[in-house]
């Protein structure tokens, strides 16, 4: 899976809770366990990111740019096995974490990031804090990131790039899982409707709820819709063959100056990973 996003975004904040929950919380109730795969995942996962969100209560900083760090370039790999003893499923989670400012030079994607060509899913994080209509009706109530690339144009980017790589023609579809996962929607509670399906708490008591999962996608593609029209959606639905939409909160608050006052609190983190392995036939029926 690769993971991408804007500047701010909070990927490394998402791909580390996706961790926890996977191995500690959502793993367990299908069955099932999480392996870290290598020496620098577990190195990185064990003393790095783990001690500091869950030890320390604060938040991760941003990815630095593959230009300059060659950790970046390396994936946290991990295995997840799902299912009974003897007719489990295992399936091998390889998650990159992409700084976002890599996505916005075409330059280093084709040198840095041709992994995302190769990945057998996408997800696109979305940070509704940086959508100048979401900015505007939130005022002075939240502190907000400073406004980077337009996500339509990074996916844009995105899907040319696998088009390319793939030998794809205009008029075919990419068949490559695409997740949008609005991320911090704790913090734009506000500005959704009351009963949102995105705040129902998912069962995951052994198997995916699609039903519950096309109530969500429906309702925040209207929310983006709202905010930001309809040339997204268009464009993803004339690209991609499979996509849905999700809404996310890997740290359940906003931050205090860089800390969780009452910790990690996640909410539908691990949503799109188990759409995406739903979509592969990797979860138990």
């Amino acid at each position: 899976m690769a993971l991408i996003g804007t500047r701010a975004a909070g990927k490394t904040n998402f791909i580390a809770v996706a961790l926890h929950e996977l191995e500690h919380r959502v793993g367990p109730r299908f069955n099932g366990a999480l392996m870290l795969l290598d020496d620098p995942t577990r190195d990185r996962v064990d003393k790095e990111l783990m001690p500091r969100l869950y030890g320390e209560s604060a938040v991760l900083d941003a990815s630095a740019s593959a230009r300059t760090s060659s950790k970046v370039r390396d994936p946290l790999v991990a295995r997840l096995t799902l299912g009974p003893i003897g007719s489990a499923s295992n399936s091998n989670l390889v998650f990159f974490d992409s700084a976002g400012e890599d996505l916005q030079s075409l330059d280093v994607l084709e040198r840095e990031a041709r992994y995302i060509t190769q990945s057998h899913g996408l997800i696109l994080l979305l940070d509704p804090l940086q959508i100048p209509a979401v900015r505007e009706e939130l005022g002075d109530s939240v502190e907000l990131p400073p406004v980077t690339a337009d996500a339509y144009t990074m996916l844009g980017r995105i899907a040319g790039l696998v088009r390319e790589a793939r030998g794809l023609p205009a008029d075919k579809p990419i068949d490559v899982p695409l997740a949008i996962a609005v991320s911090k929607f704790d913090a734009i509670r506000p500005l959704v409707a009351e009963g949102h399906p995105v705040f129902s708490l998912p069962p995951h008591d052994g198997s995916f709820d699609a039903a519950a999962a096309r109530s969500v996608s429906a309702a925040v593609q209207s929310d983006l819709t709202g905010w930001i029209g309809e040339r997204l959606d268009g464009f993803v639905r004339h690209e991609f063959r499979n996509a849905t939409y999700f809404g996310v909160s890997a740290l359940g608050a906003i931050p205090v100056e860089g800390h969780l006052p009452h910790g990690v609190s996640p909410h539908r983190v691990e949503d799109p990973i188990l759409w995406m392995l739903d979509s592969w036939g990797a979860l138990p029926s």
